[in-house]
């Protein structure tokens, strides 16, 4: 009896260890499909042909951080300031939208006229129409435009007068900001209630001493101006977010063929010598090959000069020493191969941005 027990816990234990097995197989073979192995999709398989795509988080509400969204809007406002592609993608496109003129329709044409007359005489004058008295209310329809390409959103809080007018104030998107307040809905400068919707807004500055000033603005008081592309998010990115690196590239290309361009033109003519040749008499020749081009100073060390009769002469040779020869550099930059990359990334930026090419770049092409 004992013989036959040991022989059935020994079965039962190579079954155990058996299904422990298929478990474990079971097991890598899931990790294995999820982490993107042992299917047929080979944009989720890795690959030693190709380098691995970070991208963290896919909550949406969460994948673009203040920090983030922050840092892609100073890039922005430096390449608006210093780049002409940027500028026109920015404020060339704000004109082209343009802006809305408001339209009665109640019916009756004279109250119409008289409404829209009475609306214009406001919008027209950025006294009455601007907190600020800087903008009417066409350049500031074009400015809500510009400031949302360039920055990602804008506010406009509605005010009034002493006398009862509608007013506004304009708040650029740096000015949306939580400060130091950490509340458990507050989040990039939004008040967010049921839904991820915007209750209210956090707006940040400083007074005339200098001192950090925190105003919340209630969401029915002011004019939230964004495009949301990701319903999820609280905030948008600059609309260059994606031509940022494009960007600083063109900059860093564009500096360094200028920098090479201006060498070469500081040493438009060289010479050279077979081997052999004494680089003492070289020397010698070339300040005297100068001196009479009249550039520098003889071997005496006086100021060379040149009167009429040498100038009327026409040109002149200049004979070499044996084994040495002249040559005039040819630069060739831009190459033609940088000129279609940079083709290249402006068509990128343009299209990023959500037009043709040669609205922004080479119309003619």
């Amino acid at each position: 009896m004992a013989k036959r027990g040991t022989r059935g816990g020994k079965k039962v234990k190579e079954r155990q260890a058996a299904d422990a097995i298929k478990k474990d197989l079971l097991k890598a073979t899931d990790m294995n499909i999820g982490n993107g192995f042992g299917n047929g999709w080979s944009a989720a398989t890795p690959s030693e042909k190709r380098g691995y795509v970070w991208w963290p988080n896919l909550d949406t509400s969460k994948e673009l951080p203040p920090h983030t969204r922050l840092e892609i809007l100073r890039k922005a406002r430096w390449a608006d300031a210093e780049v002409g592609l940027v500028r026109r993608a920015v404020s060339g496109l704000a004109d082209l939208v343009g802006y809305q003129r408001p339209q009665a329709e109640t019916g009756d044409p004279e109250w119409d006229q008289l409404a829209e007359e009475a609306v214009l005489r406001r919008w027209n004058n950025p006294i009455a129409f601007d907190q600020a008295g800087k903008m009417d209310a066409w350049s500031w329809q074009v400015a809500l435009t510009r400031c949302r390409f360039r920055d990602g959103d804008n506010l406009t809080a509605l005010g009034s007068t002493q006398s009862g007018g509608a007013t506004m104030q304009f708040y650029e998107s740096h000015q949306i900001d939580s400060g130091d307040k950490t509340t458990s809905n507050l989040y990039d400068g939004v008040y967010l209630g049921k839904g991820g919707k915007h209750d209210a807004y956090q707006i940040v500055g400083t007074n005339l001493k200098g001192e950090r000033t925190h105003k919340k603005l209630g969401a029915r008081d002011v004019i939230y101006h964004a495009e949301f592309e990701r319903p999820g998010r609280v905030r948008e990115p600059s609309k260059l977010a994606h031509a940022i690196s494009n960007i600083v590239d063109i900059i860093e290309i564009l500096a360094d063929t200028k920098h090479g361009i201006k060498i070469a033109a500081q040493l438009g003519v060289v010479m050279t010598t077979q081997a052999g040749a004494g680089s003492s008499q070289m020397s010698e020749t070339l300040a005297a090959f100068l001196s009479k081009q009249g550039v520098g100073t003889n071997s005496s060390g006086d100021d060379v000069e040149i009167n009429l009769d040498e100038i009327m002469r026409g040109g002149r040779s200049q004979s070499l020493p044996a084994g040495a020869d002249m040559k005039t550099l040819q630069d060739t930059r831009p190459h033609p191969n940088q000129l279609d990359l940079l083709r290249w990334l402006v068509r990128d930026i343009a299209w990023g941005a959500g037009v043709a090419p040669e609205i922004l770049w080479e119309q003619a092409g």
